[in-house]
Formats: C-alpha cells, sequence, structure tokens
C-alpha cells in the first residue's frame, strides 16, 4: 500500500456469550458475565445470607465487633503496566473493596494465581510491590 492511503478501520469487540457450559476467562471480568456466574451458580450453592447482598466486602459480627472481610486475586496481561504491576493492583484493588464499606484495612490475605509459564525471577517483584 502507497505511503500516505487512507484506511479505514473500525474496531470492534466481540459480544460475550451468553449462554455457556463451562467457565471461560469472561466470567472473570466483573462484567455481566460474572454476574450471572454468581447469581445463577454460585450464591444459590453457597446459600449464605452475608454472600447473597453482593457487597464489595462481607461483613460479620464477631465477639460484639463489625468485622469486613474480603479477598480478590487478578490474573492480568501484560503483568507490568504503566503505573504498576500485578502486584499494587492486588493490594489497591482489594483495599478498595473494604473502603467502599467504609472500613479501614488492617490485614491483607495474600492469594496467589501463579500463571503457567511466569518466571520465576517475576514473583519476588511482584510480593514486594504488593
Amino acid at each position: 500500500m502507497p505511503r500516505g492511503t487512507k484506511v479505514d478501520v473500525a474496531l470492534s469487540c466481540p459480544v460475550p456469550i451468553a449462554s455457556t457450559e463451562s467457565v471461560l476467562l469472561g466470567h472473570g471480568s466483573g462484567g455481566r458475565m460474572s454476574g450471572d456466574l454468581l447469581r445463577n451458580i454460585l450464591l444459590p450453592a453457597l446459600q449464605n445470607p452475608v454472600l447473597e447482598r453482593l457487597d464489595d466486602q462481607a461483613v460479620v459480627e464477631v465477639g460484639g465487633s463489625r468485622i469486613a472481610f474480603t479477598t480478590d486475586s487478578f490474573v492480568v496481561k501484560p503483568l507490568f503496566f504503566p503505573g504498576g504491576d500485578i502486584g499494587t493492583l492486588a493490594v489497591n484493588g482489594t483495599v478498595n473493596d473494604l473502603a467502599m464499606g467504609g472500613a479501614v484495612s488492617l490485614f491483607l490475605r495474600l492469594p496467589l494465581i501463579l500463571r503457567d509459564g511466569i518466571l520465576f525471577p517475576y514473583t519476588p517483584l511482584f510480593l514486594s510491590t504488593a
């Protein structure tokens, strides 16, 4: 194609699959497919009124005190991106879930999803930024 030739380009995002018999990557996106998975599969199986509120955190009473608890885990590509990496995303995303309910973060749980193929030298980097 000669230099300076105009080309019309249209970008599109595929429509999510509405019905599926298995878990897909889109179920972890936090969007419609995540909501469908929660409402149609997970909540009926768990039958837990605290979880059924669908808040960003679960608030339970322990020893006369209200405790807010949340956990989050992330799988992203690329692992490093402008402004952070998977470690900073994991901490900030989890703390934000608590803040949305007015809770103060006292402790963090560290779930690790180590994707197949991640180079061993990267793992300490993510932990140091978390």
